[in-house]
Order: structure tokens, then C-alpha cells, then sequence
């Protein structure tokens, strides 16, 4: 045989076949026919599937696979099927006419003729093949467990549906024919592998009805299943299945293939032993293949939003290190339950991944699980990431971590409620799929599937509407291009639904003119009497154009070229339209990326404000890209805008703030910069008279934004805004504002401490006493609501501060009402640690203004020795309490008399302060001099004032304390029974004796005697109590 020039490839090929002896006349060695033969066959399979796929309509971007097919074909029909039974031997060499011929009898009805099969089992072969059970479900068919006739083994069957009716969209079940390259992709791929931690294909056929694959069967299911099933994993078991998919990888990397699809879910287990499954998007590489080239072969974001690279979502092309940086989501996946980014939705968290923000790290993990992470995997640039083979030798897949670190971790699961709900229904089937047909195409599900969901909404919107009569609403006025007139209506709404369609595709060139009257057709304004249901049906119509020609690219594009502001601020107004009716519209343009711009150049104008608003309330977390941008535009519209637009703002920056992702640190570094802590106290203290519902709402937000600034900003730039202005502006309508507003205003303050004292000096006395009287006027409200305590906790130190500075304030702590707020604030914290701290205070802040000496008589004219009276049950203030009653007595002598009989209760307190165990001591020699001052007293005026109240009378005569008194004196090791003798003296030295006192006597002759006898020469003590006893005894 000669080489003959322009003969096919493939017909040589042919011709070696009848004579082998020739071969090697036209290739010098066997070994390039072979791989030569290999390429073209693989080819060959291509075009067959593609036409299996798409029959009557076959694309192909390589040309030359389809001639080669196509020459193949020629040949073969000339030199006809070798074998006789073509049903029982086809090969991938037949043509789609002899096999049709050849199955022409014996073809099924409900098959198309003009159609043929492939595979590379006879179909006696593949009829033995039995499946047993459904075990999963995919996108496009599902995964059945399958037996062998003959042999008995057990395997995966993978059953993908075609769809030949749906070529250009998506079929509930059956694949799509622009996804055949995949498929086709995945067969040949997997056919190449022979590994033990690599899923097995053994077969595949291909019909007119689905693409059947044999696959090795996992029977434990996927990494996903096992996690779903337990949780968290350990981190020991998780190393196992890492350096199991490790190997896995280092054998397809060698192979120069890129996986493109590490996670969980594409990772099986069958007896213990991992195995890499899904090849959808895999891809071929060459060694001498750059950045460049592997770019090319895959242009598309394929894979799962989640675990994707950052290279990858940016289009800057795949590498073998895209498969390291998935692999390190897999293992924070399999240590938490979920990948990094889980918090954002898809399309979000693919923006903050390629916007190079790190992924978390999940706490409780080893140190070297921490570095196999962080160092390994989760590098920006791809090159600084470790590949298969060294993440293999790293000491965390050795197992070189410490027991005692190795331990299940866990993760914080945030609310992801305000977050965009519609990603997750269009991710939610690929994510939920144990056996994915094929991964995720990011970009075209984000532009395609959601378009289309939104479509099917307004579709079913308008569905109640007539489609013959909505488009009377548009006037003809609205159409002077048109030349309408003299036609049937039904022609005239035909015009003028194409009319808009053809306006809206030509935004990107429209003239002012024509954009002004698009933004006529999207206006819900009923200035032409139309009725509602109309006119909601017209908007319906021009919000679907919207969507359907992808108004939010042509709008991108055309404010990035547009050099009219006139048009700029039209198309926003369109814009603002479509995002009030279609919240992913507004999504999507954010994310194109040219917001910072917009806002920045045309805030004032309503429609970018309108936007601007509705872009922070969305709570997008990826907003913290351009947090800085949208805060300096909300300062400038704060500082420069009508009212209107200054509460907006609030509410706005308010927003800023509760968005989790946004740095709140350096968003008040912006506002104390601009002053804006400032204008905004001044704009509370110009409040006037009686404050509406509307003003009360704008006063708390505008309160609550300050709290926010002063909670997040550093102690250098408090001292910035907290100067005295601001603290008299902050409180001048104080008493005006909700108690949860005052709240607010206290917190600020306490927040600012440490500045409090140079404000104060900027301050004259009338100012800050102003501030002093009303916080003790809403201290006095005697709620008990949570806020209230709060309230509480936050004020009394302001007032202790206050009262520091200037101890004339402690004046107002004596009043009647102070006094009633003193003891309604001991009940509200009564003892319990969690209230200590604040019970406390509020006792030392009282106390000291009792107790001191320049007010006695204003303690006197209101009865505020009360205050000290009722902290003598608690040990920690007694001994303070009963010497300050005692200076009292000193200066004020009936002081003490005077409150006891106003409030008969307060004698409880007296007796409790005595039967306390601590300081007895101290606290008998103070109350021993007060009694003595009283007894002076009640002697003194006892002629006089025979039924006048005295303390010293009604201790005399009170069986109970007297009983208490003498139990002390069994307890030396409590208080010295030297003390205790002393106070009955005192007592006994009363004339008339109470008949009380007398019953005591035997009592105390019996302690006589018992002290007599142990007594012994020179004991003083024992002297001393012997004396008084003889004191106590002597008939009076």
C-alpha cells in the first residue's frame, strides 16, 4: 500500500487493518499508530455521542472530530460491518446508516428511526445488567444498584435522561443538549482511570433515551452522608479520608488531569477506602500547557460556588492547585458540617472568595490542621499553595498532632435569614445530590435559571389578566413612531408590546427621549384614568422586558461609556423601577461592580439615593467592599441634605452597622472624622415643644446611631466628640425621649467615662445640675422592667461622678423622694451576685450623703438617716451605717427618735443589725454610745415628755432584743460579753427599771456567781464584769 496525499487519516488506518504487512512502510513505529489511532477513536466517540444528543441539529466546535466522523462513516459503509450480527457486535468504527439498517426490524415503535445507538457492550451484554434499587437522584436521572446476571457483582448504574425537545433549556429530567460535552467529557475521562482511590467505570451505553454508565458501587454513600448522619467529624477521622483523596489526587495530577470538583459530596466510600467520583468538569492539561492555555480550555466558573478557587471564579483559568485550595473547603466542611462562605449565598460568597477575602478558620482544630490550612491550601496565589504530593508528607496527614488537640471542633452557625433566599433554591438540588449528573455552571445558573424563575413570577402575576386589553394603558401618544393608525386594536397592541420589547434591547444606544419614555412605561402612574388592574398588568409586562433583555447588563454597560449625566440619571430611574419590583435585578448590578462610582458621583440625585437605599437594607454581606464609599456619601448627604434625607441617612448608617460583615471600627472612624456625632447631638437638642410619634422614632434612631459610634470607635477618637457641647446638646431634650432612648444616651456616656471629667469643666453648674435632677427624676419612676435596671445600672455611677465632682448635689440624695427611690432600688437589687455590683453602688452613693456632717439638719428635716437605718442588716455598710448615726445623734439628738417613730418598722432593722455575727464588736461600741446619748436624753425630758418615743425606752422594754443581748453573752468567741454587760448598764441605769429588765436579774445573779467562781487574784477583766453585774442588780 502507498500513502496516497490527501487520503483520510482514518482510511489508512482501514487499510493497515486488511493488510498488516504494510503498515510500516508509511509509520516508522507501532507505537505512534497506536497513539495516533487512540486520539482518532476518542474523537470518533465524540461526534457518535453529539449525534446521539442533538440528531437532527449537531454543533461542534471541533471541526475536525466531525469530518473525521463523517470520513469514517463513508469508509465504513464502502467497506461494510464485519460482522453479521451488527445488533450483537457494534463498535465505535459503525455508521449511523449501517447500524440503522441493521436495526431497522428489530427496532422498537417508540424509537426514532432516524436515530441509532452507541456503546461498548452489546445490548445481550447490557440486558444482564439488573437493577435492584433506587439509591440516588440527580438533576438528570438517577443512580440505581445493579447486579450482574452472570457474575453476581454488584454495581452503580448512573442513568442520565436525554432530552431531545428541550435543546435549548433545561428539562426537569432530562439533560440539556449543550451539556453533552460534559457528559461525553466525564465517559472518556473516567474510562483513562485504574486507581484505588478513583471511582470505577467499567462500561457505558448510549441510547435514544438516557446514557447509562456501569460504575464501581460505594455502598457507604459519600464524606456528605457520613457527617449528615454524625455531625461533626473527628479530627483523626478526617485525616484518614484527607490522605485517602490525597492520593487520589496525586494519581490524577500525574494522569494531567484537573478534578475541578473536590467536596464531600463527590467523595464515596466503599469498605473504608475513598473514592474520587464526578468527572463532569474535569479537565485534560499538558505539561508544557501555562496559565494561558488552561484559561482557554476552560472559560466557564464550573464547579461548586463554595469550594471554588479564587483563580477559578475569576476566569483566570484552572491548575492542579484549584483542586488543593477545594480540597482545604472539604476539610473544614467535614471538621463543621459546612465549607467556608456557607454563611453568604452562592453567588455572594463566589464575589467575597474572588474578592480575596480569607475563608474562616473553624476554632477548636489542632495547630496542624490550623497550618495544613492555612499554609497548604487557602493561599491567594495559586503557586503559593503546596501540592498533592507535599500536603501527603505534611505532619497533619502523618498524624503528628497531640490527642489531647485532636477533637471534634465546631462552628457558630450565624442567622442567615436577611441574607438573599432565592440562591438557595436554585443551588439547592446540586448541593443535595449525592451523585450530581454534573456540577454547577455558576455563571449561566445565575444568569439563566434565576432569570427565568423571575420570569415565571411576573408570568404568573399577570396571569389574571387579559393579555388583549393590558396594553391599552400605553397611549397611542406614547408610540409616534409607529404608524398605527386605521389598524384593528389587536394589531395596535401587537405594536406596541413590540415597540417596548425593541426599545428596551436598544438601551444601550437609546436616545434621552427614548429612555425617558421607558422609564414613562415602568412608572406605575395612573395620570390617564386607566384602571388599576390594567395599569398593573402594563407594569407587569415592561418589568418582564426588563428582565428578559437583560436590562441590568446594558445599564452597566452603558454608565460606564455614557458621558451624558442626563442619561446617566434617566437609566437609574428605570433602574430604581426594576429593583422595586425585582430585588435579584438589583443584586446581580451591584455585583457588576460599578456602585462605588455611581454613588459617589450622583448621590444627590433621588434615584441613585432610592438605590443606594435599597442596596443597604438588602444586607448583602459582600457590601463591606464598598462600606467605605457608601459611608462617606451618607456624611455628605448628613451634612448637606434636606431633613428628609438626614433621617434616611440615619437609618441608613444604622444599617451599615448591623450588617455582620462590615468593619464597624473604621465606619465610626469616618463619622467622628466628619463630626458627625456632633451634628447629629445638635440636631436632638433643637428639638421643640411637644415631640410627634415621627420625631420620637427619628430621635431614637439618631440616639441609637451614636450608641453604635461610641460602642465601636477607639478611646483616642471618644475624647474627639465627647466634649461638653456634646454632652449638654445630648442631654438638653433628654426628659422628651423614650426611656429606651435615655438608655441609649447613658450607655454613651459611660462609654466616654474617662473624658467625662474635661466635658464637665466646659460645663457651668446650672448645666450639669440640670443634667443631676432630671436623671434623678427618671431614676424615680420605679419601673421594673429589664429596661429600667439597665437604666439603673448605667445612671447611678454618672451620679456618683457628678456628685464626686461637686458633694452640694448630694443635697438632692435627701429629699423625700430620694429616699423612696433609695428603698425601692434595695428591693429591685436585692442580694445576689448578678445584682452586687449595682446594689452597691447605689448604697455608697446614698450613704455618703447621709453620713454627711454638713447636712445633718437636712437629714433631719426629711428623716434620711431611714438611709442608714436600712443598710444596717447588710454586713458590708453597718459599721459605716451605725458611726454615721451616731455623728447624727451627736450633732441632731433626736434625729434617730424622730425617724423610729415615723417608721416603727425601722426597729426591725436595729434588731437584725444585732443579731449579726461580723464585727460585733465595733458595732456594740457605736451603738453603746448612741444608747448613752439617748439616755441622757430620755432622763433629761423624761419629766417633760413622758409619751414621747425614745430608742433607749423601747430597748429597755423589749423582751426580744433583751433576750438577743443576753444570748451574746454565751458568745465570746462572736463579740466580748465585756461589751455586751456594758450595754445593759446602760440599759439598767433607767429609773423607773421596766419590768422586763427586772425579770432579768436571777439571770444575771447566776452569772454572777458562775464568774465568781472561776475567778482568780488579778483578774481585771473578770473584776470589771463582776461590777457591773453589781451595777445591773442594785435596786433603782
Amino acid at each position: 500500500m502507498s500513502y496516497k496525499k490527501g487520503k483520510p487519516v482514518l482510511e489508512l488506518f482501514r487499510e493497515t487493518d486488511d493488510d498488516n504487512d504494510n503498515y510500516t512502510d508509511e509509520f516508522e513505529t507501532a507505537e505512534l499508530i497506536t497513539t495516533t489511532r487512540k486520539f482518532l477513536v476518542q474523537q470518533y466517540e465524540i461526534d457518535n455521542a453529539l449525534k446521539v444528543l442533538n440528531p437532527n441539529n449537531v454543533h461542534h466546535n471541533n471541526r475536525r472530530s466531525s469530518t473525521l466522523g463523517q470520513q469514517t462513516g463513508t469508509k465504513e459503509q464502502k467497506m461494510g460491518i464485519r460482522s453479521t450480527n451488527s445488533q450483537c457486535h457494534r463498535n465505535a468504527y459503525s455508521s449511523p446508516d449501517v447500524i440503522q439498517r441493521a436495526n431497522q426490524s428489530n427496532r422498537p415503535s417508540y424509537l426514532n428511526p432516524n436515530s441509532y445507538a452507541m456503546t461498548d457492550l452489546s445490548p445481550e451484554e447490557f440486558a444482564k445488567y439488573t437493577k435492584l434499587k433506587h439509591v440516588g437522584r440527580g438533576a438528570y436521572g438517577g443512580v440505581y444498584q445493579t447486579k450482574h446476571a452472570d457474575t453476581g457483582e454488584i454495581y452503580a448504574m448512573k442513568v442520565i435522561e436525554l432530552d431531545h425537545t428541550h435543546s435549548d433549556s433545561y428539562s426537569k429530567s432530562g439533560l440539556a443538549v449543550n451539556d453533552n460535552q460534559h457528559l461525553m467529557n466525564e465517559i472518556l475521562i473516567m474510562k483513562q482511570f485504574d486507581h484505588v482511590n478513583v471511582v470505577k467505570l467499567f462500561h457505558y451505553h448510549v441510547n435514544e433515551m438516557s446514557v447509562n454508565l456501569i460504575l464501581e458501587y460505594c455502598e457507604s454513600g459519600s464524606l456528605r452522608d457520613r457527617y449528615r448522619a454524625r455531625g461533626p467529624l473527628p479530627e483523626q477521622e478526617v485525616i484518614g479520608y484527607i490522605k485517602q483523596t490525597l492520593e487520589g489526587l496525586v494519581y490524577l495530577h500525574q494522569k494531567r488531569f484537573i478534578h475541578s470538583d473536590i467536596k464531600a459530596a463527590n467523595i464515596l466510600l466503599k469498605n473504608g477506602v475513598i473514592k474520587l467520583a464526578d468527572f463532569g468538569v474535569s479537565i485534560k492539561f499538558d505539561a508544557k500547557d501555562d496559565v494561558e492555555t488552561l484559561k482557554n480550555k476552560k472559560k466557564e466558573a464550573n464547579g461548586s460556588p463554595y469550594w471554588m478557587a479564587p483563580e477559578v471564579i475569576r476566569l483566570q483559568g484552572v491548575s492542579t492547585a484549584s483542586d488543593i485550595w477545594s480540597l482545604g473547603a472539604t476539610v473544614v466542611e467535614l471538621l463543621t458540617t459546612q465549607p467556608p462562605f456557607y454563611q453568604h449565598d452562592p453567588f455572594p460568597a463566589c464575589h467575597a472568595i474572588g474578592s480575596g477575602e480569607p475563608p474562616d478558620i473553624p476554632s477548636g482544630i489542632s495547630r496542624e490542621c490550623f497550618q495544613f490550612l492555612t499554609v497548604g491550601c487557602f493561599q491567594q496565589d495559586r503557586k503559593a499553595r503546596l501540592s498533592a504530593e507535599q500536603l501527603l508528607r505534611h505532619p497533619w496527614t502523618q498524624g503528628e498532632i497531640k490527642q489531647d488537640e485532636s477533637h471534634r471542633s465546631s462552628l457558630n452557625r450565624e442567622n442567615r435569614t436577611g441574607f438573599l433566599k432565592q440562591y438557595n433554591e436554585t443551588f439547592q438540588d446540586n448541593y443535595d445530590n449525592d451523585f450530581e449528573e454534573r456540577s454547577i455552571n455558576l455563571l449561566m445558573t445565575i444568569n439563566t435559571m434565576n432569570k427565568k424563575q423571575r420570569l415565571e413570577i411576573y408570568k404568573e402575576s399577570m396571569s389574571g389578566e387579559s393579555e388583549d386589553d393590558f396594553m391599552d394603558v400605553f397611549e397611542i401618544e406614547d408610540f409616534k413612531d409607529l404608524d398605527i393608525g386605521g389598524h384593528k386594536e389587536t394589531d395596535m397592541r401587537e405594536q406596541k408590546r413590540a415597540y417596548i420589547q425593541d426599545l428596551i434591547d436598544r438601551t444601550e444606544l437609546a436616545t434621552l427621549e427614548e429612555l425617558q419614555l421607558i422609564y414613562k412605561f415602568v412608572t406605575e402612574d395612573d395620570e390617564f384614568g386607566q384602571e388599576d388592574e390594567k395599569l398593573h398588568a402594563g407594569l407587569n409586562f415592561v418589568i418582564k422586558c426588563l428582565i428578559d433583555q437583560k436590562f441590568v447588563y446594558k445599564l452597566t454597560s452603558r454608565l460606564l461609556t455614557e458621558v451624558s449625566d442626563d442619561c446617566k440619571i434617566e437609566l437609574m430611574k428605570i433602574a430604581v423601577q426594576l429593583f422595586q419590583h425585582d430585588t435579584q435585578s438589583m443584586v446581580t448590578f451591584y455585583h457588576c461592580g460599578c456602585t462605588s462610582r455611581l454613588i459617589k458621583a450622583y448621590y444627590e440625585e433621588e434615584s441613585v439615593f432610592t438605590y443606594l437605599s435599597m442596596l443597604v437594607k438588602s444586607n448583602l454581606p459582600t457590601l463591606s467592599l464598598i462600606s467605605t464609599d457608601i459611608c462617606e456619601v451618607l456624611v455628605l448627604t448628613l451634612k448637606n441634605g434636606d431633613s428628609m434625607r438626614q433621617n434616611s441617612c440615619v437609618e441608613l448608617l444604622l444599617e451599615l452597622f448591623r450588617n455582620e460583615k462590615i468593619e464597624k471600627q473604621g465606619m465610626s472612624s469616618i463619622l467622628i472624622t466628619h463630626s458627625v456625632p456632633r451634628l447629629l447631638a445638635t440636631s436632638l437638642s433643637n428639638i421643640r415643644g411637644h415631640m410627634s410619634e415621627t420625631q420620637l422614632a427619628v430621635a431614637a434612631r439618631t440616639v441609637k446611631l451614636l450608641a453604635k459610634v461610641a460602642h465601636y470607635c477607639s478611646y483616642n477618637l471618644r475624647g474627639r466628640f465627647f466634649t461638653g457641647d456634646f454632652f449638654a446638646c445630648l442631654f438638653r431634650r433628654f426628659a422628651k425621649l423614650p426611656l429606651e432612648s435615655k438608655l441609649e444616651m447613658v450607655r454613651i456616656v459611660n462609654k466616654c467615662e474617662m473624658f467625662l471629667d474635661s466635658a464637665l469643666k466646659d460645663l457651668d453648674n446650672s448645666q450639669i445640675q440640670q443634667i443631676f435632677d432630671q436623671l434623678l427624676e427618671d431614676l424615680s419612676s420605679e419601673e421594673c422592667s429589664k429596661a429600667y435596671e439597665r437604666f439603673v445600672k448605667c445612671t447611678i455611677p454618672i451620679l456618683q461622678k457628678l456628685c464626686t465632682l461637686d458633694s452640694s448635689r448630694q443635697v438632692d440624695l435627701l429629699s423625700t423622694s430620694s429616699i423612696e427611690l433609695f428603698n425601692h432600688l434595695l428591693k429591685l437589687f436585692a442580694n445576689s451576685k448578678r445584682n452586687e455590683s449595682i446594689r452597691n453602688q447605689v448604697v455608697d452613693i446614698f450613704t455618703a450623703a447621709a453620713g454627711n456632717p454638713k447636712l445633718s439638719q437636712v437629714c433631719r428635716r426629711y428623716g434620711a438617716i431611714e438611709i442608714l437605718i436600712n443598710v444596717l442588716d447588710d454586713p458590708h455598710y453597718r459599721l459605716t451605717a451605725i458611726r454615721n448615726i451616731r455623728c447624727l445623734a451627736e450633732t441632731e439628738s433626736d434625729i434617730l427618735d424622730e425617724a423610729l417613730k415615723r417608721k416603727p418598722l425601722l426597729l426591725n432593722k436595729i434588731v437584725a443589725g444585732i443579731r449579726l455575727d461580723n464585727d460585733l464588736d465595733q458595732f456594740f461600741m457605736e451603738f453603746i454610745q448612741v444608747l448613752e446619748k439617748h439616755r441622757d436624753k430620755w432622763v433629761h425630758s423624761n419629766r417633760k415628755y413622758t409619751q414621747s418615743f425614745s430608742i433607749y425606752n423601747y430597748l429597755c422594754s423589749s423582751e426580744e432584743i433583751l433576750n438577743s443581748l443576753f444570748e451574746r453573752l454565751s458568745q465570746p468567741e462572736l463579740v466580748d460579753p465585756l461589751l455586751v454587760l456594758q450595754l445593759f448598764q446602760v440599759l439598767y441605769s433607767r429609773k423607773p427599771q421596766s419590768f422586763v429588765l427586772r425579770e432579768f436579774q436571777p439571770a444575771f445573779q447566776d452569772l454572777r456567781d458562775e464568774l465568781l467562781k472561776r475567778s482568780g487574784p488579778g483578774d481585771a477583766r473578770k473584776d470589771r464584769m463582776i461590777d457591773i453585774i453589781d451595777d445591773i442588780l442594785i435596786e433603782r
